[in-house]
């Protein structure tokens, strides 16, 4: 069920290229208006899959060798969605 909200997502994820261990931040900022009270839902997936080898990529290996080097690329996608909150008046 999709609703249409008055909102507006004010910030969302950049991409970023970072180093394996690298600490990343992924801002996201959400604004609604109205009296009706809402919250963010940030659901992320993540993705590996090889990076194209080019030349420079490959291990230069004596004949018959079978080792190369595969360099990944990490994809973190993400869909955010605003969440109705009912709010508790009693």
């Amino acid at each position: 069920l999709c609703l249409p909200l008055p909102a507006t997502f004010t910030e969302v994820p950049k991409d970023v290229t970072v180093r394996e261990g690298d600490d990343i931040e992924m801002p996201c900022a959400f604004r609604a208006s109205g009296s009706t009270s809402y919250s963010l839902e940030i659901q992320w997936w993540y993705f590996k899959e090889p990076a194209r080898e080019l030349a420079h990529e490959l291990a230069i290996s004596v004949p018959g060798s079978r080792s190369k080097v595969i360099q990944y690329r990490t994809y973190l996608c993400y869909r955010p969605t605003p969440v109705y909150v009912p709010v508790n008046t009693a």
